[in-house]
């Protein structure tokens, strides 16, 4: 088997150009800089749809930051996150209980008495309610990584996808989204609720899988992130400090790549994408003008077979 074509060199610039030296980003309209201080006033959790890639899931993080600056540090400077899955229940949010280790430690290595604390971890919400507890409580609560006693009391918890969970898990999650309160059945039914001067913004996401309901909905300030103008697309690519080296050629840049998005049906092309098609043109001197240079990076953008198809047929 022949080695990959791929020089020591071109090896070497690969870091420069797949996660490039630059601050975090992210630009935030001002339609949506409205929606997160409607959340932060009403305390609410703040429910965002939009297509994938759009930076829904980047969102949480960038508001962290900025709530971690403008606070002075009284907000945690990244978001306590949970991956939602399509098996989660709402107690996955709180904590996660090793059950088959508890076991095996108790019938198997024959360990007297071990602690619970052991055995359970705290979760994204569970963390948050926990940094936000007076100090003499935090020590009370049996798990294994608490926050640490100099972290700050409020919080940005991102709960990604949602959508992908059964709809039992929104609407078991009323009441503790409510009070910031939950419980540890392993342990006693203990019960822990975060102070009422500290401060959870909880961010959820949805792909729009499958409907919500409404008692859930009812409880959430909602915004769609739509797919950014040509204006703000090259603000984003002017912040990723890919405009200049595009040689001021964005314009057709952007006029391939919302063709490319008229193409595909099965996987449409995302700003993240965009931003990753950037880099390629800029790393591999490709002529933004010529259409034929794009097919060998077409891999960046488009995800799938048929749009494939598609696109090499309008594109040859």
């Amino acid at each position: 088997m022949e080695q990959l074509n791929i020089t020591a060199d071109k090896l070497s610039q690969y870091a420069q150009y797949g996660k490039p030296n630059i601050p975090f980003v992210y630009e935030i309209p001002p339609e949506l800089n409205d929606a997160v201080e409607v959340a932060l006033a009403l305390d609410q959790p703040l429910l965002l749809t939009g297509e994938p890639g759009t930076g829904k899931t980047t969102l949480a993080e960038k508001v962290a930051a900025d709530l971690h600056a403008i606070s002075n540090g009284a907000f945690h400077k990244t978001p306590y996150r949970f991956n939602t899955k399509s098996t989660s229940v709402f107690t996955d949010l709180f904590y996660s209980y090793d059950a088959m280790t508890h076991f095996y430690d108790v019938n198997i290595r024959k360990e007297k008495n071990p602690g619970i604390s052991d055995y359970i971890e705290l979760n994204a919400l569970g963390s948050a309610i926990v940094a936000g507890m007076s100090a003499q409580y935090p020590d009370a609560v049996p798990a294994r990584n608490l926050p640490p006693a100099n972290a700050p009391v409020n919080s940005v918890v991102l709960i990604d996808e949602i959508d992908k969970a059964s709809r039992d898990f929104p609407n078991d999650l009323l009441y503790e989204l409510e009070h910031f309160s939950f419980q540890i059945k392993e342990a006693g039914n203990r019960f822990y609720k975060k102070e009422n001067d500290a401060r959870i913004l909880v961010i959820l996401t949805s792909n729009n899988e499958k409907d919500l309901p409404e008692a859930f909905l009812r409880r959430c300030v909602y915004f769609n992130i739509r797919f950014p103008d040509d204006q703000l697309l090259k603000t984003i690519l002017e912040k990723h400090a890919l405009i200049h080296l595009l040689q001021n050629k964005e314009d057709i840049v952007l006029e391939y790549f919302r063709e490319l998005r008229s193409i595909c049906r099965q996987k449409i092309p995302s700003t993240a994408e965009l931003i990753a098609l950037c880099r390629m043109i800029v790393y591999r001197q490709i002529d933004p003008a010529d259409k034929a240079a794009w097919l060998p990076i077409l891999s960046v953008v488009v995800k799938h077979q048929e749009d494939l198809k598609l696109v090499i047929e309008k594109w040859r």
